[in-house]
Parts: C-alpha cells; sequence; structure tokens
C-alpha cells in the first residue's frame, strides 16, 4: 500500500481521547471514478505501527467512505505522564499500474457509540423530519407538505441513547442524492433533563431563560489574547454549530443603562469564548455585528457593512425606460484599517432614473 496522507495528534489531543472508540468518516473533494480503489487508517508513533485497520472498498457510486472503528491507545497507567503523540495514516491500493489521483478534504472522526446510519429510500424534502423511535422501532420519514409518514429508511448501530444531566452533542452529517456528503452538516450541543429545562432546542436556542446562566461568556481583545473588561454581564441565548469546523452562529444578550449598551458598538470585530458550567469552551468566534436597541431607535454596526475603499456602480436609464451604460465611480479611500480590523473594498450598486 502507497502513503496518501496522514493526520498529527499532539499529545494533549491524546490525553482527550485515549482509550476512546471512534467511526472515522473520509469525505472526497471530488468522487473518485476508480473500482478497484481500497484505503486504509492505520495508527502510528513515528515509523511504529501500533495499530492496522482493514481495508476499505472505495465505492465510486459514493462520495465518502465510512472505515471501521479505531480506538485510541490509553494512556500509561494512573495518566502519570503525558501520552506520546499519535500519527494516523492513510494508506491507498489499487490492483493496476495506472496513476490515480484522489481529492479529499475531510476526515471526521466520529463518538462509535451511540451512533447509526441512515440509508434512505426517499429524499427529505425541506422542512421534513426523520423519526427514530427505538421504543416502537419504528424509523420513518415524515413528509410535512401532506403530513403523512413513510418507511424511507434502513437503520444501522445501536439506539442513540442521552443520558440526563449530562452535557451531550449531536452530530449529524448529510448526504445529498448523488450520495455526496453535503456541507449543511450541523451538530447540536445540549443538555437533557427533562422537558421543563432542556437547554438548546433543535435550533440551538435557550428552552428557558435561566439556562443562559450555567454558561459563561467572555469577550477577548481583537488580537484574542487579553479579556475585555466589561460591567454589564453578556448572555448566550443562541449558538449554533457546523458539523465543518465548529461553531457557525451566536446570539449574546446585554442589558444594561443606555450609555453603557452604546459603548458595545466598540466591541466590534473582538473574540467571543462560551464556556460550560465546567469551564470547557464550548462556543468560540469573534463580534461580527452589533444591534443596541433604544426604545424606538436601533443602533447597528456590522463588519459586513466596514469598508476603506468604496466605489458605486451605476446604471443610466433614459426616459423612455431603455438601458444606458454601466459606470463605475472613482474609489473613495479611507485611511488604512487598524487595531484588528482587515482592510476592505466594496461595491455598491445604483441605478439612476
Amino acid at each position: 500500500m502507497e502513503t496518501l496522507g496522514g493526520w498529527y495528534f499532539d499529545s494533549d489531543r491524546v490525553k482527550k481521547m485515549a482509550g476512546l472508540s471512534f467511526r472515522p468518516v473520509l469525505r472526497f473533494y471530488n468522487v473518485p471514478a476508480y473500482e478497484d480503489l481500497y484505503l486504509r487508517l492505520n495508527i502510528q508513533s513515528g515509523l511504529k505501527v501500533l495499530w492496522e485497520g482493514e481495508s476499505v472498498y472505495v465505492d465510486p457510486d459514493y462520495g465518502y467512505v465510512l472505515f471501521p472503528p479505531i480506538q485510541i491507545p490509553p494512556n500509561k497507567l494512573l495518566n502519570e505522564t503525558q501520552p506520546h503523540p499519535l500519527d494516523l495514516i492513510l494508506y491507498g491500493l489499487h490492483e493496476t499500474d495506472a496513476a490515480y489521483t484522489i481529492d479529499f478534504d475531510c476526515l471526521t472522526l466520529l463518538p462509535l457509540e451511540p451512533g447509526a446510519n441512515f440509508l434512505a429510500f426517499y429524499e427529505i424534502y425541506e422542512d421534513g423530519r426523520l423519526l427514530d423511535d427505538n421504543f416502537l422501532n419504528r424509523h420513518s420519514a415524515h413528509f410535512d407538505s401532506n403530513d403523512e409518514e413513510v418507511v424511507a429508511h434502513i437503520r444501522q448501530g445501536s439506539p442513540l441513547t442521552l443520558f440526563p444531566g449530562h452535557y451531550q452533542r449531536l452530530f449529524v452529517l448529510l448526504v445529498d442524492e448523488i450520495m455526496r456528503w453535503t456541507s449543511s452538516g450541523r451538530s447540536i450541543y445540549g443538555c437533557i433533563t427533562g422537558p421543563e429545562n432542556g437547554f438548546f432546542d433543535e435550533g440551538g436556542r435557550m428552552t428557558n431563560k435561566n439556562d443562559s446562566d450555567v454558561f459563561t461568556t467572555e469577550i477577548l481583545e481583537r488580537d484574542f489574547t487579553q479579556p475585555v473588561p466589561l460591567r454589564l454581564p453578556v448572555r448566550p441565548i443562541h449558538l449554533t454549530w457546523s458539523g465543518f469546523g465548529g461553531p457557525e452562529k451566536a446570539e449574546l444578550l446585554v442589558v444594561g443603562p443606555k450609555d453603557e449598551l452604546l459603548d458595545l458598538v466598540n466591541l466590534l470585530r473582538c473574540g467571543v469564548t462560551v464556556r460550560d458550567g465546567q469551564g470547557e469552551p464550548v462556543w468560540w468566534g469573534y463580534i461580527e455585528e452589533v444591534q443596541v436597541e433604544l426604545e424606538k431607535v436601533e443602533v447597528r454596526v456590522s463588519l459586513e457593512d466596514l469598508a476603506n475603499r468604496v466605489s458605486v456602480q451605476y446604471e443610466y436609464t433614459s426616459p423612455d425606460t431603455l438601458p444606458g451604460d454601466r459606470n463605475l465611480t472613482d474609489v473613495a479611500e479611507g485611511p488604512p484599517l487598524t487595531g484588528g480590523f482587515w482592510d476592505q473594498d466594496k461595491i455598491a450598486a445604483k441605478d439612476q432614473h
């Protein structure tokens, strides 16, 4: 077999994953069209092979491949020292002598248990639901358009079990109609504690106004090094994650006097870290937009509207409503942006009648 690439796990990452089992899923950027391609994952420490996986056939009709489960080796007895770094090495094999090109862009390690794979007979339409009822052994698609349930999936894997009182994250990877792993994967972070206190709903929004008290929000300088001291508490009320890249969007709430709220516009582009009750970071990013509501007036600043080089594109329309030439004004340029901002160009469109 030939080495195709690898992923390096440092000691800190190995320490968190030690002794746990995962299901590797490799996504192809371009679906390989070969019919004799096999892939394998090995766990190595340098050149020393610690674990050798089984070879998996790459089906040319699928844009991804599921590998057999892997287990990260446990740490030394009593965890007295840091574990050694590890490498996850990808190998490839084919039967011909021809040169093959394989484009892959993402390797995801999903928790092995609990986990399930749903093979679809039919597409799930927009706003449809996938029902997974282990108690009644029903795994169907519910279509909102005609309000009927259709058995549309074969289920593979053990029941999805959530334990009350524990923080848990649900990862959902989606495959489109041509068997390509889509970029619309999502993960939902939540805690199952009963119907009266569920932390996050399926959209990532707090289900109880007191749930945000469990989380702490830290605002950082624009270089993400030092915290920014704030007199007003910042509470998360809406958090979402992407299956690729982690944190996606967050909505934070601040309540206080008018003058102090107006000062929040100065936090644009500052870093944000949201931590759970155990101090672990669960969401991180930067402030892209600030909205301040003052009675009937709303003040809004956004990175999307920020630019220091601006020109206007316009099109002259004659009185007979015939389109004319499209023109571009000269660039109006301000001083270079500093303090953690980057230079941005913007072209505004304008119709002239």
